[in-house]
């Protein structure tokens, strides 16, 4: 437990040195946003964290601009998002991590019992999804590859809608290890599977405006320290 604990700590005793070394700062307002909404329920962890840290950043989190964050970025509505898709020019951006996307099934599902998934296993399927960034030219080219693949998609706003379909056989859940953690557990109806060309991942940056520049190492910190660090295994 205390190795699992290592690296939160190290991240707070390394905050809380800077706050003995330097003069405080002034109160700063930073408006934030995750371009997947599947990331808030940890992020509320990075403002608790950052209320410890960094207590002169007030981090507010307009969900609402989370579906065209890096447009909302460019405008100066945002002061500094995390992005998996391409940074506005005027802006600066430092690398976080990656996620996996999974794919859940029912049990009753007739793909429950395959070891993985093909291009062709999805396009004959509904795929569940989130209603930001998917379906889109990237996604179906991750997914299937360059061929002219055409996917049937179905988005919804609550993740909890997106698993009840997907245990009831309507349809290929596609959610973050993020989320799909929370609901994929013994007996829980759901199956977890993976393309047979390996793990689907997202690479994430912190994208942010220059002016915030001074202030970027804190959020950089508090989002690695927050993140849930746990796989999903497959078949559960």
């Amino acid at each position: 437990m205390a190795l699992e604990r290592a690296p939160t700590l190290l991240a707070d005793f390394a905050a809380l040195e800077r706050r003995l070394h330097e003069p405080p700062p002034r109160r700063q307002r930073i408006r934030f946003a995750a371009e997947c909404h599947m990331a808030y329920p940890w992020l509320v962890q990075v403002v608790a964290r950052l209320q410890r840290t960094a207590p002169a950043l007030e981090l507010v989190l307009p969900a609402a601009y989370s579906e065209h964050a890096s447009a909302r970025l460019g405008e100066g509505k945002l002061d500094v998002a995390m992005l998996t898709s391409a940074a506005p020019k005027q802006v600066l951006f430092t690398d976080l991590f990656e996620d996996e996307m999974l794919f859940l099934v029912g049990n009753g599902h007739p793909l429950a019992a395959r070891p993985h998934l093909t291009p062709k296993d999805l396009a004959a399927e509904t795929l569940l999804v989130p209603t930001a960034r998917w379906g889109d030219r990237r996604f179906v080219e991750q997914v299937c590859g360059t061929g002219k693949v055409r996917l049937n998609v179905q988005r919804f706003h609550i993740t909890e809608a997106i698993v009840e379909f997907a245990r009831a056989g309507l349809g290929i859940a596609v959610l973050s290890e993020w989320t799909a953690l929370g609901y994929v557990r013994t007996n829980c109806g759901l199956n977890v599977l993976r393309l047979d060309s390996g793990p689907l991942l997202r690479n994430w940056r912190l994208a942010y405006n220059p002016t915030t520049a001074p202030v970027i190492s804190h959020i950089h910190e508090a989002i690695l320290a927050s993140k849930p660090a746990a796989r999903v295994a497959p078949g559960i």
